[in-house]
């Protein structure tokens, strides 16, 4: 899987284009019959704006990376929200479905849907705290 990804990376690494597009100076060259019509878009050389192109190739290689993990965990049936959970509970083993929640910044309703279907998968387990009933 790495080495596929290093691959797709590398590919689109050459196929970036080397020129940025960016708005023109504020005034307009041409006057528009649209009142909120913007300036026409000119070509900057990459070396001006640097590190705008290194943000776009930071989100597409991050864009990449998801996309071939999906296909890569696709044949296991396991989303990329499932396997992020996983990830959390295979490093912090034993949290709490609330603990769990805050962690992830996400709902106690949402976590508590994706739980119940990696649960029925077998792919985690829950277990009732002896020390705190609340937690089942």
């Amino acid at each position: 899987m790495l080495k596929k990804m290093r691959k797709e990376t590398a590919k689109m690494l050459e196929t970036t284009p080397h020129k940025i597009m960016k708005p023109a100076s504020s005034k307009a060259t041409e006057p528009s019959d649209h009142p909120h019509a913007h300036p026409a878009p000119r070509i900057v050389s990459g070396d001006e704006n640097w590190d705008q192109r290194l943000g776009f190739l930071m989100h597409d290689i991050s864009r990449l990376r998801r996309r071939i993990f999906d296909e890569f965990m696709r044949p296991l049936g396991v989303t990329r929200s499932q396997w992020w959970v996983m990830a959390y509970l295979s490093r912090y083993n034993g949290l709490s479905q609330s603990d769990l929640a805050s962690t992830l910044d996400l709902g106690r309703a949402s976590l508590g849907g994706l739980l119940d279907r990696l649960e029925l998968t077998g792919y985690i387990e829950r277990r009732s705290d002896p020390s705190d009933r609340r937690i089942k």
